[in-house]
């Protein structure tokens, strides 16, 4: 049982947060160029006990609360980047629950597919509940193109042994394995053929457009070996880092913010929402004429994007 003292310190701390995340949007849009979004990354909600940092049932009121305050801001949309659930026995009424209380946001949302939302759970029905019409999408605000990629497209998980793309998923982690490849697990997936000529297609028709690109998705492309990158991550970069168009890959699935700059690009990773830290896991982002910023719950609470504005 948790005594009051400690009830009190999480109070305090709590309010300190929230202090000082409201002290950060008094910087908010200030031109008519200016507009801000909503991330959430992982929430990775179950009806089931806490293990170890992941408290599974606290993040229905971690996502209530990220809501109550994108609902406060002038939120263009919000995108959540994947294992809305941890997935298991009731993964279909998990699902349910946690969408219920993202359907709350006034804004327009939008979902990106993570490995956690086909645990016990197949890939129609998930779609099916989110109000899914394609695992890979776009849309636009103003001159910016957002990207929304399925990076379980090729997998073990969420699809059917006899399908195509479990199949052309197993061959890939058998080789990622066989060849000593850290990402080689089975929580991590890869981007088919199809998806990839999409991607680029997009890419080059925002390039036609002048409009500037941000990819959302599941899975990170970096570090180089990192455990939990796409299965193609190389590939993947590949074609962003060629596309002019393309200015950052916004990801979840590692849970702990991080940063990379590479070729001109941005590749950032968000903190997950189940970590058990107070209002973990959710971030209002701020695209400006020169520049993207970054106000982020979680140990890391500004980052900066420069824009090359010539």
């Amino acid at each position: 049982m948790i005594d009051r003292s400690t009830r009190a310190k999480s109070a305090i701390r709590r309010l300190v947060y929230l202090a000082l995340f409201g002290a950060l949007m008094i910087t908010g849009c200030s031109t008519s160029d200016s507009f801000s979004f909503g991330v959430i990354a992982d929430v990775q909600y179950a009806d089931k006990d806490k293990v170890g940092t992941r408290d599974y049932r606290a993040s229905k009121d971690k996502l209530t609360r990220a809501v109550e305050r994108f609902d406060n801001e002038s939120m263009a949309f919000v995108v959540q980047l994947g294992d809305l659930i941890d997935g298991g026995e009731t993964a279909e009424q998990d699902l349910r629950d946690i969408n219920n209380v993202f359907n709350k946001l006034k804004a327009p949302r939008h979902h990106v597919l993570g490995n956690h939302d086909f645990v016990n759970i197949d890939r129609q029905n998930t779609m099916s509940i989110l109000s899914m019409n394609r695992p890979f999408y776009d849309f636009t605000h103003k001159n910016w193109r957002f990207v929304v990629l399925d990076t379980m497209d090729l997998a073990v998980a969420g699809w059917k042994p006899d399908s195509l793309n479990y199949r052309l998923g197993k061959r890939m982690l058998d080789e990622l394995a066989l060849s000593g490849a850290p990402n080689a697990f089975d929580w991590n997936g890869g981007i088919g053929p199809a998806q990839k000529q999409w991607l680029q297609y997009v890419l080059a028709d925002a390039a036609e457009n002048k409009q500037n690109v941000i990819i959302f998705a599941h899975h990170p492309l970096m570090p180089a070996r990192d455990p939990h990158k796409l299965w193609n991550a190389e590939e993947i970069t590949r074609i962003i880092e060629a596309a002019p168009a393309a200015v950052a890959w916004f990801n979840g699935h590692k849970h702990d913010m991080q940063y990379h700059y590479q070729n001109g690009k941005y590749f950032v990773t968000f903190d997950g929402m189940v970590e058990d830290t107070v209002d973990r896991g959710y971030a209002i982002v701020t695209v400006r004429k020169d520049r993207i910023d970054i106000y982020a719950a979680g140990r890391k609470t500004r980052l900066t994007l420069p824009l090359d504005t010539k």
